[in-house]
């Protein structure tokens, strides 16, 4: 029944318009058949669900009657905005410093001074649109927008943080904890990435676990040290109630409400209320109900991918608990979790250190009993006592261990991961994991997960590009193993020279007193057609777009992602582009 919803509320997104009157002919007949066979609980599940698709209208689409983007007033101040009256944007997230801030509004009735304000181009959400509309789709948002800068007064610690602050672990600590990282270089950014731990530094469903166990141990400890409360409790189940749900809900509002955080004290919520309830009811269930729960609030979120990741994950969990061995079923956890990890990263990171499964098997143990809970103590010594006794204890053991590891770390081997892999080499891989855990514990099962991992590493096998570019919005950024990121303006392969995105008024004089051989540019740049005259070889890449260049020996091989084509007949407008640059090249 509840698997019959999620797909009533999948459907009615995903369902092209020309074929809509064929989805709304099976509900009419599903709920003809549920009346006539008298199932009237599953028409009333039905029922809520056809209403939470009434009421939030998920296949509306404003970008058609509207302009695609927008530009509005940010006024950090009072943590509203400022935009046209025709967008009718009522809820808004902006990306600022690695920090996502919901913003509705500004009250029409008061002025505001709006030089302090900050422009924001915001773009509107769109399931059939670009990669930040169907984002701004996903979270729910009517629009989308990065800001640049983030003004000091909202990086402005408190007395607790500024005290914490001196100790160099505390910028890790307090994403652990909340979420935050203001704070990180582009060194931390880089160093997490590579290790494969970013799981561990945002605020997810892993972290609400954390919440939900401590409270778990916390009152078995007080069960055994004072057996008298069982008369005012009656049962355990009772009191692990009281403190486990209360904490994961009060830790997902303290550390911004993050979707992730949500789902999983929903989760938390279902599971100990079935607990208490005597209701004996598979695990799967209760993540089918808290799937249904997240869809119906919106719809629209089945396109998140974050959402996809945290039930899938949960669903593994689900798979092993009662497949595994007792002795050792958290290594076994741990290594199955890294593994569906590092399939899923294929594509997304272009290097991964080869001790990412080790790092994580050691980590996350010690987050969850050690570091988690020292730090959230120590955020509240700080606070309460205005000393930082506890926490410095932990810096100091933590920066003598580092001191140690980080040697062994930076001289590890790479695993070098393709970043153009084909998605139907990716669902190979996904698929032999996935069986090879729905026939655990037998040893041929362990054959398909090693099958897996091998199929993984064959797909890795291939050259290092020597030069990846990127566009992201109007600039192009250029990808490198060590320093990760970089914006890129100009430059120069074996002689040639080329640019991207140039911005020079004159740009057709430049172009011949510099000589430019080729040009980047964004789609409908105004630009292409005279830097073309001029005979300068243009591609002009999508967003998101990645332009790879190989080198054999004295030739070079260009690539795009954006490249389909079926047997050298047919092909995409980027592969001609790929070509061109080629022949410039060579």
């Amino acid at each position: 029944m509840l698997l019959i919803n999620v797909c009533i509320i999948v459907a009615a997104v995903l369902v092209p318009s020309p074929y809509r009157w064929l989805y709304s002919t099976c509900i009419l007949l599903l709920c003809l058949y549920q009346m006539v066979h008298k199932r009237w609980l599953a028409l009333l599940f039905i029922s809520i669900s056809l209403v939470s698709l009434l009421l939030h209208q998920p296949w509306q689409n404003k970008s058609l009657a509207l302009a695609p983007t927008y530009k509005v007033d940010w006024l950090p101040s009072h943590q509203c905005f400022i935009g046209p009256s025709e967008a009718n944007l009522n809820y808004v997230l902006i990306k600022a410093q690695r920090r996502d801030l919901y913003l509705t509004p500004c009250d029409a009735g008061r002025s505001f001074n709006q030089a302090q304000s900050i422009s924001v181009t915001l773009t509107l959400a769109d399931l059939q649109g670009s990669r930040l509309a169907r984002f701004a789709y996903g979270k729910g948002v009517d629009a989308l927008g990065y800001a640049n800068a983030i003004p000091k007064n909202m990086t402005t610690m408190s007395d607790a943080q500024s005290r914490l602050s001196q100790f160099a672990s505390w910028r890790f600590a307090y994403s652990i904890i909340k979420g935050e990282r203001t704070q990180w270089d582009q060194r931390d950014q880089w160093w997490v990435n590579y290790l494969g731990i970013t799981h561990l530094f945002v605020v997810s469903g892993l972290h609400v676990g954390f919440v939900c166990l401590l409270a778990l141990c916390v009152v078995r400890g007080v069960w055994w040290l004072w057996p008298s409360v069982y008369r005012y409790c009656g049962r355990r189940v009772v009191l692990e109630w009281w403190a486990a749900v209360p904490a994961c809900f009060v830790y997902a509002q303290w550390s911004g409400a993050g979707e992730p955080a949500v789902r999983a004290a929903l989760m938390a919520l279902c599971f100990m209320s079935l607990r208490v309830l005597f209701h004996k009811i598979s695990l799967g269930q209760i993540l089918l109900s808290c799937a249904w729960l997240m869809l119906i609030m919106w719809p629209g979120r089945l396109i998140d991918a974050s959402f996809w990741l945290s039930f899938g994950f949960v669903g593994l969990l689900v798979l092993c608990v009662s497949k595994l061995p007792k002795l050792g079923k958290g290594l076994y956890l741990q290594a199955l979790l890294s593994v569906f990890a590092l399939l899923f990263t294929l594509g997304w990171q272009g290097y991964l250190s080869s001790l990412t499964l080790f790092i994580n098997l050691l980590l996350v143990p010690f987050v969850a009993f050690v570091w988690f809970p020292v730090s959230l103590a120590s955020l509240a010594e700080a606070n309460l006592f205005g000393t930082v006794w506890l926490y410095s204890w932990l810096d100091f053991v933590l920066m003598w261990g580092f001191s140690y590891i980080e040697p062994v770390l930076f001289y590890a081997p790479d695993v070098l991961l393709r970043s153009n892999v084909a998605a139907g080499l990716k669902l190979v891989c996904i698929v032999l994991a996935l069986a090879g855990v729905l026939w655990l514990p037998l040893r041929n099962a362990w054959l398909l997960l090693i099958g897996a991992c091998v199929v993984a590493s064959l797909m890795n096998i291939a050259p290092t590009p020597e030069f990846q570019w990127q566009r992201y919005g109007h600039q192009f950024v250029q990808q490198s193993s060590r320093s990760g990121l970089q914006p890129v303006v100009r430059q120069t392969i074996d002689g040639h020279v080329g640019l991207f995105n140039p911005r020079a008024k004159d740009i057709g004089h430049l172009a011949l007193q510099q000589d430019w051989s080729f040009a980047l540019l964004s789609e409908g740049h105004k630009d292409a057609v005279r830097l073309r005259a001029l005979g300068v070889v243009v591609l002009e890449v999508a967003e998101g777009e990645q332009i790879l260049l190989y080198r054999n020996q004295t030739q070079w091989r260009v690539q795009s992602s954006n490249c389909y084509q079926l047997l050298n007949l047919l092909k995409t407008v980027a592969c001609e582009h790929a070509e061109s640059l080629e022949s410039v090249l060579n």
